[in-house]
């Protein structure tokens, strides 16, 4: 009896598993992604110091001008750029770079609300009220059997929140919005739909929603996204009317040579699959080629995952990654989109017992320490130039590795077990 209870008290002294934890992965393995990602978020907010907020001060004159109904400054970068300098001259501590509004209208009633308060106001409201949104997103919308209070720290502690902070962009509330419309699909298509049509506002992440519902046969949300998106377009015409749409439309166009100004200038310093093929040196023709077929590439993983796949998670991996993969601009605060569906692998036991997937999710959650290319190439070493070029393939092979089914991992490694036991 005493040597039972010896063996009793053992086993309960002895140290839980990281399963029994609900942990996917070791915490040797956990511990060190979350130093580098704050390391990340720190290297991110340094840089953005000598302008912090400088993405929402685009918003912030945006909504000013359109307030007064100069759609004309509005649609011309440079004098833009000029004008939210003389705005915000005393948040700047140097020179910033071009800087146009790119948006389409419909996002500009929300700059306009921005433009409404200070900009320090604005600033705080915008970070603060977007983040609570991905948090509530989060605890909602989580699925079940999944570790939600780490998947909240893998988002925080992600290396693109500083970058998201720094910037005073939108992020937070694209991912949670995204995340929100996905998990509504099963049950709720058409509110699915109208909460996917938001993400129309950046439209870069909307091109494959309407493929990936049309895919799904998810005929009610595809009505919803419509609905939501004509709506959209609707408020933004009877509020400004149509002349800030002409005017966009003109900009975005070849018929504007001021598109082709910062084309050239966001492109090279984004993270869409053309900046890569840039900073390695490659042409702008051969830019635009990498740039294509990335983008049908993404299209093509979306539409297959949701004609074949079931499994909300593993649709919900697929275009988060794909979504970054193909995106024609993106910048490191949309790398929280791709740690998203990172942090979905890393939470589900289910997810990440297939290794190659895990391991995916590890590089992709921390490729924002590498990125954005340009930068990494101004450090003057190759080998992370390389590395950072990399990130489109680590996209690709995550949504790659999350599309084929379990089971094909485990038929292909049986498979080359009998090869090894013949040989």
């Amino acid at each position: 009896m005493r040597q039972g209870r010896r063996v009793t008290n053992e086993h309960r002294a002895a140290p839980a598993s990281p399963s029994a934890l609900g942990l996917t992965l070791s915490p040797g393995i956990y511990l060190p992604m979350l130093v580098l990602g704050c390391l990340g978020c720190c290297v991110a907010l340094l840089l953005y110091s000598y302008a912090p907020g400088q993405d929402l001060m685009v918003f912030h004159t945006a909504g000013r001008l359109a307030a007064a109904g100069d759609y004309a400054t509005l649609a011309d970068g440079r004098r833009f750029t000029d004008l939210l300098t003389d705005m915000h001259r005393a948040w700047l501590k140097g020179p910033i770079v071009l800087h146009p509004w790119v948006y389409p209208p419909t996002m500009l009633p929300v700059a306009m609300a921005i433009g409404a308060l200070p900009f320090g106001l604005a600033y705080a409201a915008v970070i603060t009220g977007s983040l609570l949104l991905l948090l509530v997103c989060v605890w909602r919308c989580w699925p079940a059997g999944a570790r939600r209070d780490l998947a909240i720290v893998l988002l925080l502690l992600s290396p693109g929140t500083g970058w998201c902070i720094g910037a005073g962009q939108v992020s937070f509330a694209v991912v949670g919005i995204m995340l929100a419309g996905l998990t509504l699909l099963r049950r709720r298509g058409f509110a699915a739909g109208l909460v996917l049509s938001l993400l129309t506002l950046k439209p870069q992440f909307a091109v494959l929603v309407p493929i990936a519902l049309l895919a799904g046969r998810q005929r009610n949300a595809f009505i919803g996204f419509t609905l939501g998106a004509a709506t959209l377009v609707a408020f933004s015409l009877a509020l400004l009317g149509p002349a800030p749409w002409l005017s966009w439309i003109r900009f975005i166009t070849a018929a504007d040579p001021r598109f082709a100004d910062w084309a050239r200038t966001g492109r090279y310093f984004g993270q869409s699959v053309d900046a890569y093929v840039l900073v390695l040196g490659f042409s702008p023709r051969l830019a635009d080629i990498g740039q294509i077929v990335a983008s049908l590439t993404a299209a093509c993983l979306v539409g297959w995952t949701f004609a074949t796949v079931r499994d909300g998670r593993r649709r919900a991996i697929v275009f988060m990654a794909a979504a970054a993969l193909g995106a024609p601009h993106i910048s490191n605060y949309d790398s929280l989109v791709p740690a998203l569906a990172a942090a979905l692998v890393l939470t589900t036991p289910a997810m990440s017992g297939n290794r190659p997937r895990t391991v995916f999710a590890v590089l992709v959650w921390l490729s924002a320490l590498l990125n954005p290319p340009a930068v990494i190439q101004a450090l003057g070493i190759p080998a992370l130039t390389l590395l950072s070029a990399g990130t489109p393939l680590l996209l690709l092979l995550l949504a790659g590795a999350t599309a084929i089914p379990d089971g094909w991992w485990m038929k292909s490694a049986a498979t080359s077990g009998n090869c090894r036991s013949e040989a």
